[in-house]
């Protein structure tokens, strides 16, 4: 009697192992219909994945190669500001004997060529000394949500219309009080603008802070080399007879190369498809974002595929060998530009339950996967994007515990989280899902 009670459990058991792995109504369906050929080879393209859109708490943009300035708005995200901010150092001067004067002092920028948004808005930015000095944290870096105090009152503005593609130098004036300061320490030699030490007590750091309601766009500042990255220049010239022309120079107080620079991005999803980021959700399925996925960056809005059946593809039938996994990935195109601002490339992580990431995708021998954009030869012509998975698949199956099954897409640019770029996901014409995985095995049929 015990046995047999024993093989009833056993069999129950069975079954209900079974049917987590495989039954239709659950997450760890496999497929329905598969393509047998000749060969033994057949392929399947309805495993089971879950799309959503994932919102990562931070990411480092110390140590970047450009500063973004201003505010932007799009239906889909809501509102992102980008505040850089960096750390001037002492300039080298040589006063003579000779009478000079004050002229006046500015604040100088270089454009980088890059810009989002809507150029023939207004762009509005105030200039703040720091109150304290930047620290790095624990792991020596600073991220998106870093920020620092500042003083009460701005010693600038900036008033600008974006430039498309321009790389021009630009000066703001500034308040002439602060002007003749400087000025009068440098006649005086002080060793506040000789010893950096000293220089840093007293100039803690820059903040440049987008202000009003409207925000209109990004520009990128040139951070490449001291002559082109943000500075101070104090204007002045020698005194000279009258029937003399006169000469301006300068004295300038450099962005520090060797100092701390980073940006804080303030994210504001009201009134967007993001907007339940703001009451706390980390994660929103595509159900309740009118069917769509969203990759974003500068925002760390990541695209999310969970793919919680690959241990079990040796045991949807007998004598099963895995052989190749692709997942393919449909962007919806912009109501403005169309597809012409999708990147050519995504970058994928691995991330564990809990959606903490845990390392960027790579193959066996060390290289990373991307997400290749590709154009589609169907109908609608649309583009879409495809990954070779069959290296994470591999290591999946063979591992001894569920781990690490979701993967997160971004937008990979040449000056990450310098560089705001959108992808959104959904169907097209030719498949109504945001995303597709097809598998091959190989059946052993002897």
């Amino acid at each position: 009697m015990i046995r047999i009670i024993s093989c009833f459990l056993f069999l129950l058991l069975f079954a209900s192992l079974m049917s987590c792995k495989f039954s239709d109504s659950t997450e760890y369906k496999i497929g329905e219909q598969f393509v047998k050929s000749t060969s033994g080879v057949v392929m399947i393209d309805t495993m089971k994945n879950e799309l959503s859109t994932v919102l990562v708490d931070s990411f480092q943009t110390s140590s970047t190669t450009r500063l973004l300035i201003g505010s932007i708005k799009d239906s889909y995200s809501g509102t992102l500001k980008s505040t850089p901010y960096f750390e001037l150092t002492v300039g080298t001067y040589n006063v003579t004997d000779e009478k000079i004067e004050y002229d006046s002092i500015v604040f100088k920028m270089k454009y980088d060529g890059y810009y989002i948004g809507d150029t023939t808005k207004l762009s509005e930015l105030n200039l703040y000394w720091l109150n304290k000095n930047m620290k790095l944290n624990a792991e020596s870096y600073l991220s998106n949500l870093a920020k620092f105090e500042m003083k009460e009152e701005p010693f600038g503005k900036i008033k600008f219309y974006p430039t498309p593609h321009n790389q021009k130098v630009f000066y703001t004036r500034l308040d002439d009080v602060m002007g003749r300061d400087l000025f009068k320490r440098m006649l005086s030699k002080t060793d506040t603008l000789s010893n950096t030490t000293l220089f840093q007590e007293v100039f803690k750091g820059i903040a440049i802070v987008p202000t009003g309601n409207s925000p209109s766009s990004l520009t990128g500042i040139s951070m490449d080399s001291v002559s082109t990255a943000p500075s101070i220049r104090v204007y002045f010239h020698k005194v000279l007879n009258t029937t003399e022309e006169t000469t301006k120079t300068y004295y300038e107080l450099p962005f520090n190369t060797s100092g701390i620079h980073f940006m804080n991005y303030e994210r504001n999803f009201s009134n967007s498809l993001l907007k339940d980021f703001q009451n706390g959700t980390v994660e929103l399925p595509r159900s309740k974002m009118g069917e769509l996925t969203i990759a974003q960056s500068l925002t760390s809005v990541f695209a999310k595929v969970y793919i919680p059946g690959i241990r079990g593809i040796p045991g949807f039938a007998p004598k099963v060998s895995f052989i190749s996994a692709t997942l393919y990935l449909f962007p919806v195109a912009d109501d403005l530009t169309g597809y012409r601002n999708l990147p050519d490339t995504l970058n994928i992580y691995t991330a564990d339950h809990m959606n903490r990431i845990a390392g960027q995708l790579s193959t066996t021998s060390g290289s990373y996967v991307y997400a290749t954009k590709y154009s589609s030869t169907d109908l609608d012509k649309t583009p879409y994007y495809a990954v070779d998975l069959t290296s994470f698949f591999d290591t999946k199956i063979g591992e001894t515990s569920v781990t690490n099954q979701t993967l997160f897409f971004e937008p990979k640019a040449s000056k990450m989280y310098s560089t705001m770029q959108t992808v959104v996901l959904g169907s097209s014409l030719s498949y109504n899902k945001p995303c597709r995985l097809q598998i091959y095995c190989y059946i052993n049929h002897n």
